[in-house]
Order: structure tokens, then C-alpha cells, then sequence
């Protein structure tokens, strides 16, 4: 985007914060003026490292409240991605996008698909429903990230949620492998991983739930599907 349009909206954006009784001035002022001189998606950390530099006097609270300001006054969005990942990114009125997600590097991706718009609507009407808004989040891996992981075998418990793969082999002994072949992972099946997280991971393997420790899904080396 220009910097015709950043400078327009940031503008706006300090003109109505003052017509509302809203004072910025300052760090503030800084910090709400670097959210509008870039079109990357920016978190607490990443102001607050901008903030450092400039050797700005301001706590992390006082970042989060002002970021907040402009979501409630309708100048950002608040987006949240898997992995705790908080987000914020200019709002343009009268204007819409998606996003991809890569659950490895972070990486988010704006898209807009006129085909995809329409067959929302279209889908919508067929059911009697009227659509108003909606978020559409794809999440998986940028071209970099899986490529580096694409071409090799990795441990069933490195598949990130959602991911999908066939098993290659098994680096377990005779016992632990005779346990995995009972519950269906056996080489050359496929699957997705429904959640990774915590102590284990839960998979779907041709239509049946599979709860697998962590130690488990690290004896199984996989390979990951489109």
C-alpha cells in the first residue's frame, strides 16, 4: 500500500481520536504512527522492539492499550493465529481479505479471491442464512518452510495440528511397534493430526481417533502430504 494511503489514515485516525476526547501525544503518538507507516502484521513485541530502539518512555501495558484504542475506535483489527499468536493490522473501510497462515515461521499471507467471496454468498443463501461478515484463516506451511521439511522424514510428533502425512517407518523396538501396529499406525497408512499440543497428540486415521504420547509419535517417522 502507498504511503499516500498510510499517511491519509493515520490522518483520520489521530483527527477522530481528538474528536472523541482521546489524547495521544508523545510515545503514544509514536507508537500509533509506526502502526500506520507499514503493512506488516504487528504484535505487542514487535512495537515494543520498535519502542527500544527509539528509545521511547512507555510500558508494554501501555502498548497493549493503545493498540486496543484503535480496535475499538475502528482503525485496526485484532487477529489471533494459532500458536498464541496476536496480531494487529490496519482496518481500510469498505475493504476485505483472508489470510494464510504458516504455523512453522509465522509467516501470514493476505489473499482475496472474488470466487471465493461469491460462493460464500451463494452457500449462505442456499441455507436460508445472510451472511454479514466472515474471517477465513488457512493454516499450513509458506513454500520455504515446506520445502525444508517436504523432502525428508520427520517424527509424527514434529506434524503440526492439522497437518497430514503417511507413516515411511518405524525406529521402535519390537514391543512398542507391535503396540502401534495394534492401533492402525502402520507404514505406508495416512493420516492428519487433529491437535498437537501438550502431552500428546490425537490423530485421524482413516476415520478413527488415535491418542498417541508424545514419545509414541516421536518413533514414527513420517512423511508430510499436501
Amino acid at each position: 500500500m502507498n504511503n499516500q494511503i498510510h499517511d491519509r489514515m493515520l490522518a483520520e485516525c489521530l483527527a477522530f481520536l481528538a474528536s472523541n476526547d482521546v489524547v495521544v501525544d508523545g510515545p503514544i503518538e509514536q507508537i500509533v504512527r509506526y502502526f500506520y507507516s507499514t503493512d506488516k502484521h504487528l504484535d505487542h513485541h514487535d512495537i515494543e522492539r520498535y519502542a527500544v530502539m527509539q528509545n521511547l518512555s512507555i510500558t508494554f501495558e501501555d502498548i497493549e492499550k493503545t493498540l486496543d484504542l484503535l480496535v475499538e475506535y475502528g482503525f485496526a483489527c485484532k487477529k489471533p493465529f494459532s500458536n498464541n499468536k496476536v496480531v494487529y493490522e490496519h482496518l481500510h473501510l469498505d475493504e476485505h481479505h483472508d489470510h494464510m497462515f504458516c504455523m512453522k515461521c509465522g509467516t501470514i499471507i493476505e489473499f482475496f479471491s472474488p470466487k471465493i467471496e461469491e460462493l460464500q454468498v451463494v452457500e449462505a443463501k442456499q441455507r436460508g442464512f445472510h451472511a454479514f461478515s466472515h474471517k477465513m484463516q488457512i493454516k499450513g506451511l509458506c513454500d520455504n518452510c515446506f520445502g525444508t521439511v517436504s523432502q525428508k522424514l520427520i517424527p509424527l510428533s514434529m506434524v503440526q495440528s492439522g497437518g497430514a502425512f503417511q507413516v515411511v517407518q518405524m525406529v521402535a523396538g519390537e514391543k512398542s511397534t507391535k503396540r502401534l501396529f495394534d492401533l492402525g499406525i502402520v507404514k505406508g497408512c495416512e493420516g492428519v493430526v487433529i491437535r498437537n499440543g501438550g502431552s500428546g497428540i490425537i490423530l485421524n486415521m482413516q476415520g478413527n481417533r488415535i491418542a498417541l504420547g508424545r514419545g509414541q509419535g516421536m518413533k514414527v517417522m513420517v512423511s508430510l502430504k499436501n
